[in-house]
């Protein structure tokens, strides 16, 4: 996935250098990587999907091509219900927008009115109304599109609460007296109708609606690039812990990428090293944005740890629901004032293999050293320790576990 290394900055060249990365990655460390997906900042304007931004001379579709030709299934991101002011589509097609019943203008769920733009020229972002006919047959087209002859294999869809923000309270849509959930079905079985077989996943979605239809669901926030934040590990930490019961059942989850580079970010080594292995080991979506040449050998050795087979597997959180928690005032991303929930800071994961043994990943979330006594009926198994391969002492009490802040050990109970 591009986003969270190159984020807007997209160009052929710049994309192939980091195919080229992937595919030597992959070839000799046999990690079973199959996905090169093409994240945003290749279009002009969010609901221009047929064009790409001149950097792209043989257009999005030429590194599609040069993906599959090094056996990748080649992926596109697209936000389906995002349509910016000024966009191609918004200019030619103003009626395929929804618009306010209080004011009959356009509904503009995000704005950018100031020095940020978000990489593209438009200052609002409307939603496109699926419910219209001709609105409709134009995005079954872009997918048809992207699927049938771009080759694209795999689809992150992004912004997927937007069909389903606006009730007819306060909507007009072409089509009246669908529920918002009814209007979101629309463009979820469409999407499916025109891609086929191949892979979907679904960002910034109702959770339940699209069960059955999506191949995985992104459970939380970007996780970017620190410890705390809107934007950072506390989603991560937060949401993969709250949702990933559902991976495996309902859909892999998708817990963002694996951050893994030695710079330009704001984390320590411990707090790389335990996001990586909280989010290898939930058992669903592994990805990450980096270029792999340029990550240090021990981390290459790592991310090919924990794809292990390539197969989901189901992680337990036996730790979940079984502390009290506290609530302190925060805010919002918008600034508004908000609870935020606060609990024992120690997170544990269990994998249990095929073989009968235990992954025990215990992880210090805190910003305070800790010492815990990891009991048998937690760890989830009783036997032998061991910690990369050297084992670790035990007694009839279970096993005593010394963290620094943000660590997480792995331990195997065999």
């Amino acid at each position: 996935c591009s986003w969270y290394n190159l984020y807007a900055s997209l160009s052929e060249p710049v994309l192939l250098e980091h195919l080229d990365a992937a595919a030597r990655f992959r070839d000799e460390t046999q990690a079973p990587f199959d996905i090169f997906l093409v994240d945003d900042g290749f279009t002009p304007e969010m609901g221009d999907w047929l064009h790409s931004k001149a950097t792209f001379m043989n257009g999005i579709s030429g590194v599609m091509n040069e993906a599959k030709g090094r056996n990748f299934t080649p992926g596109l991101w697209i936000a389906p219900f995002m349509v910016g002011n000024r966009s191609e589509l918004y200019r030619q097609h103003p009626d395929w927008v929804v618009k306010s019943r209080a004011t009959g203008e356009p509904l503009a769920p995000m704005t950018f009115y100031g020095e940020f733009r978000w990489h593209k020229r438009s200052e609002e972002y409307y939603v496109l109304d699926i419910t219209h006919p001709e609105a409709a047959a134009y995005i079954r087209s872009v997918f048809r599109t992207w699927a049938r002859e771009w080759g694209c294999g795999y689809f992150k869809t992004d912004f997927m609460h937007l069909g389903s923000t606006y009730g007819p309270d306060e909507a007009v849509w072409h089509e009246d007296g669908l529920s918002r959930i009814e209007i979101w079905m629309r463009m979820a079985r469409l999407i499916r109708e025109e891609i086929g077989d191949a892979l979907w996943l679904c960002c910034g979605a109702p959770i339940w609606a699209p069960v059955g239809l999506v191949d995985a669901m992104r459970i939380g926030r970007d996780i970017g690039v620190t410890w705390k934040g809107h934007y950072s590990a506390e989603s991560l930490l937060r949401d993969q812990t709250a949702r990933n019961f559902a991976s495996g059942v309902l859909w892999q989850a998708d817990p963002d990428c694996i951050l893994l580079r030695d710079r330009f970010h704001d984390l320590s080594e411990d707090q790389v090293h335990s996001l990586a292995m909280f989010a290898g080991l939930a058992g669903g979506v592994l990805m990450t944005s980096d270029q792999l040449d340029e990550v240090p050998e021990p981390r290459r050795r790592l991310l090919a740890e924990l794809a292990g087979d390539g197969r989901p597997h189901q992680c337990e959180f036996p730790l979940l629901g079984q502390t009290a928690l506290r609530y302190r005032l925060g805010t919002a991303p918008t600034g508004a004032a908000m609870a935020v929930s606060e609990g024992d800071p120690l997170l544990v994961q269990r994998v249990r293999r095929a073989d009968g043994s235990v992954v025990l990943n215990v992880f210090n979330t805190g910003d305070e050293p800790t010492e815990r006594l990891i009991g048998w009926e937690l760890a989830g198994a009783r036997g032998a320790v061991t910690e990369d391969g050297v084992a670790v002492e035990s007694d009839d009490g279970g096993v005593l576990v010394r963290l620094r802040a943000h660590q997480s050990r792995v331990f195997v109970i065999s």
